[in-house]
């Protein structure tokens, strides 16, 4: 038997290079599911929404301006332990990740230049007078390390921290984000 564990939490992005002018500090809403196949050995998926805040001076013509990103990742998850076998407080975990991301960016205002987000911005097409609502939509491919630790609850469920870097590749370039999460996980034995 292994053990499946399951989690709902949210945190916080934080956005780098060129990408911290056009974007601010944003929430996060994450999503994860974790198999483990031994007690050190499993996998994961992964799936993150952002609600992207876009900075005020971002597109300062603009009457409305929304950006989301998504991502979803899978990969291998190496830990300390089992949460649902060991007695022990806590459980780190480091998983190895890759996957895909999508950015969709609306507006009716100026283009913008950056990365990541500022080039979905920068993408935007006016088309003439008036207030004409465009949209942007990137994809590109995730590398995404994550370290993290379980901190136990009680004998199924646990707290779940952790803090990761997001490597997006796109168009030729690369974007690094950085995430800090807090999920609440729940653990059950599955049949493998």
């Amino acid at each position: 038997q292994g053990e499946g564990i399951g989690s709902v939490g949210g945190g916080i992005f934080l956005p780098s290079g060129s990408d911290a002018d056009v974007a601010g500090i944003s929430p996060v809403l994450q999503l994860t599911a974790a198999i483990g196949f031994s007690k050190h050995l499993g996998a994961e998926a992964d799936f993150l929404y952002v609600p992207i805040q876009l900075k005020d001076d971002a597109m300062p013509g603009s009457a409305y301006n929304k950006s989301s990103q998504i991502s979803a990742t899978v990969g291998i998850r190496l830990s300390s332990g089992q949460l649902l076998v060991q007695t022990n407080p806590a459980i780190g975990y480091l998983s190895l990740r890759g996957g895909f991301a999508r950015i969709v960016t609306k507006s009716n205002s100026e283009i913008y230049d950056g990365e990541w987000i500022g080039r979905s911005v920068d993408e935007l097409e006016n088309p003439g007078f008036g207030n004409f609502q465009t949209k942007s939509t990137q994809k590109g491919f995730v590398l995404s390390p994550k370290a993290g630790v379980l901190i136990r609850v009680s004998d199924r469920a646990a707290v779940d921290l952790c803090a990761y870097p997001m490597f997006i590749f796109a168009k030729g370039d690369v974007t690094r984000q950085f995430f800090i999460t807090a999920s609440f996980a729940l653990a059950a034995w599955q049949d493998l």
